[in-house]
């Protein structure tokens, strides 16, 4: 196995972490960001069953290569008849180690936790916690919670967002139950007015904060409404979008990112747009129709069909490789994969996918992806990104479970 920064992330997202007592109380004594219990929660193996693993626990590392090339891995859970990457503190400097592979961290200058940010710990007027509104995923990405959890009947395989969020005292602005449970729109009417100025002083709180000094990748993410809401949950990101766009001009790398659910309407999607979201972001998780069906049966409510119509209508309504999908890699079979993967690319449509990681509250059964698969995908994805004009999203210290960036950048 090579060693550079690049190769070690790859280990550590198919095999799991575990950190030593030392890792975890010198990750405390450093203020590293710990599990932020928004919509996936690593677990921990007692006898075999899967538990919910400590709180304390780091969320992410960096890993620095010797030419200072650095990538943000996730810190995911350990994978059952895996080698897990072992975390320790040793003459004051973090270490990664297995007996897998010996000296598995010798191409990596640096390793460090990443920080929890500042505005973590600050509150908005209405005393709602900032990180509620607006959390740091990997090291620079700023993602927007509208509200936490997922109205589908019929939860993603993989997904532990509802597990996660189960009994939290939250005090959240929106939850999906209640616009369901109510009239939705006249709900949101009501409250828009407080949501949005309150929303603007959550991003004044947070954006000043080291992690985004280089750059910010501005992300507007949530479970899905009912899905005779979709379009309501369209509306509200526009609403949203709007007064981010007009408050934070020029802000973000990329414009405003809405990772959303399909609107049964497709004209929202220019309403999207003309409020200031930059690229639209509509997952399919699965490409085949078995795997969709299988893993996303909530999603497949509202049809495979509808989320290809609505990814071909995005290329025509945000442009060129602003219409985007991604994948969980490890669902199905790699090669039909890419071939789903370059079928969309060659539409404008910009695929990726996120390597597949065992979350509190996930029913699946199925192992991550191996070491190997893993290189040999996202270098054939670099290539098929490459040969249509489309790039990586955002950027290695932010993709903390993918590996386009590197494999684009040819780390491995």
């Amino acid at each position: 196995m090579k060693s550079n920064e690049s190769h070690v992330k790859v280990y550590i997202l198919t095999h799991g972490v575990i950190f030593t007592d030392t890792a975890v109380e010198y990750g405390i004594s450093v203020n590293a960001k710990r599990q932020n219990l928004v919509y996936n929660t690593t677990v921990e193996f007692k006898k075999g069953r899967r538990t919910k693993t400590n709180y304390n626990r780091p969320q992410e590392l960096l890993l620095e290569g010797f030419d200072g090339y650095t990538v943000c891995a996730s810190a995911v859970s350990e994978v059952l008849g895996r080698e897990p990457a072992i975390v320790d503190f040793v003459d004051g400097e973090l270490t990664i180690e297995t007996p897998a592979v010996r000296n598995l961290a010798k191409g990596v200058a640096k390793i460090t936790y990443v920080e929890e940010p500042k505005y973590y710990s600050l509150f908005t007027s209405k005393n709602r916690s900032v990180k509620r509104i607006i959390s740091a995923c990997g090291y620079d990405e700023m993602n927007l919670w509208p509200w936490h959890d997922c109205a589908v009947d019929k939860k993603c395989s993989f997904c532990g967002i509802n597990s996660t969020n189960k009994g939290l005292k939250n005090n959240d602005w929106l939850h999906s139950l209640n616009l369901r449970n109510e009239d939705g729109a006249a709900f949101w009417k009501s409250a828009k007015e407080e949501v949005l100025e309150e929303l603007t002083e959550a991003i004044s709180l947070a954006i000043d904060d080291d992690c985004y000094k280089e750059e910010v990748h501005m992300i507007m993410i949530s479970g899905n409404l009912d899905n005779a809401q979709l379009d309501l949950q369209a509306e509200i990101y526009s609403d949203m979008a709007r007064v981010i766009s007009e408050n934070f001009p020029n802000r973000f790398k990329e414009g405003i990112v809405a990772v959303t659910a399909p609107p049964n309407d497709l004209s929202y999607l220019e309403v999207m747009k003309s409020n200031g979201i930059e690229i639209g972001v509509f997952n399919l998780e699965a490409f085949t129709e078995e795997g969709f069906n299988t893993h996303c049966p909530g999603k497949a409510v509202i049809g495979r069909q509808h989320h290809l119509d609505t990814l071909v209508k995005g290329v025509e309504v945000f442009g060129w490789g602003k219409s985007w999908t991604n994948f969980v890699l490890g669902l199905e079979n790699i090669d039909e994969l890419l071939e789903g993967c370059n079928f969309l690319a060659k539409q404008g449509i910009n695929p990726s996918a996120n390597v597949l990681h065992i979350d509190y509250g996930s029913s699946l059964k199925i192992e991550p992806p191996t070491y190997d698969d893993v290189i040999f995908f996202y270098t054939e994805l670099a290539s098929i990104l490459k040969e249509n004009k489309l790039s990586p999203y955002y950027c290695a210290k932010a993709l903390r479970t993918s590996l386009s960036n590197e494999a684009f950048e040819n780390r491995f």
